[in-house]
């Protein structure tokens, strides 16, 4: 359900934009969809599964529709999800007064990254096919839950190599975010305490938090790993948020005809008064 709310939350956004759509956003909005609209399938058909017998009724055209899809999401379209951290810090350095040359730049470096990554995912993807599914065997479900979740018989090194970009990223993006708190108004103050502290924590804890989830029992194992992917995602929308209100006031900002260079407010009649600045 939260992953299914985060959705509908970027949709809405989506859909109700106001002022000029910037590519790189819209790119970062689809990459975070991905991202929940792959775990509403996946959590999706392992309920699913739980109503489904052993053998061909695991088959049935839906299932194995939605299973390729969340494999697909894995291991290639999440290669567009590189771009979330990385149009958030565009963003905050754009934010904070960058050239627009280092922001360029900056935007460049992501698309070429985000393609190559998603070229060589591709390509390993296609190199081990065809690639039948097959039923996950008992010893590698959850022990808890007895779902029957379809997998790829045939797995290949780095498979994930996109989603540990886009964790990574988000955890760098979080330490850039706390050292510019540190720097604008001093260690242990208020900003170090705030929203930025919280995300660098949250992304911080997804890296140990999902390599752990074989070791911590069979509860965590059950529930560990889509906790702390529905954090991570939860604190992206809440970031893009930030960046959408933003835009949103400085839009507004250059479109009010009442607002003069010092973006003091004056009645029309007194703005015709007033003289030129």
């Amino acid at each position: 359900m939260v992953a299914f709310g985060l959705t509908c939350v970027v949709v809405a956004r989506m859909v109700k934009h106001e002022g000029p759509r910037q590519p790189l956003q819209v790119l970062c909005r689809i990459g975070i969809l991905f991202l929940t609209i792959g775990t509403v399938l996946d959590n999706a058909r392992t309920a699913a599964g739980t109503l489904l017998d052993d053998g061909p009724g695991a088959f049935i055209w839906l299932n194995v529709g939605v299973s390729w899809f969340c494999i697909a999401n894995h291991q290639v379209l999440a290669s567009i999800c590189v771009l979330i951290p990385a149009y958030f810090a565009i963003a905050s350095v754009e934010k904070n007064g960058g050239k627009k040359t280092v922001t360029r730049c900056m935007t460049f470096a992501a698309l070429v990254i985000t393609l190559g990554l998603f070229i060589f995912q591709t390509t390993k993807f296609l190199s081990v096919l065809p690639n039948p599914l097959r039923i996950k065997e008992p010893e590698e479900r959850c022990q808890l839950d007895q779902s029957i979740t379809l997998e790829a018989s045939r797995k290949w090194g780095g498979s994930l190599n996109a989603v540990f970009a886009y964790q990574f990223g988000m955890l760098f993006y979080g330490i850039y975010l706390v050292i510019q708190g540190v720097r604008k108004d001093g260690c242990c103050t208020r900003s170090c305490l705030d929203w930025r502290l919280l995300f660098l924590v949250i992304n911080f804890l997804c890296v140990p938090g999902q390599a752990l989830v074989k070791s911590l029992g069979p509860f965590y194992n059950c529930y560990g790993s889509n906790f702390w992917e529905q954090m991570t995602f939860a604190s992206a929308v809440f970031v893009d948020g930030l960046f959408s209100q933003t835009k949103r006031e400085k839009s507004v900002q250059l479109q009010d005809p009442l607002l003069t260079k010092e973006d003091s407010y004056l009645p029309p009649k007194l703005m015709e008064e007033a003289p030129d600045v």
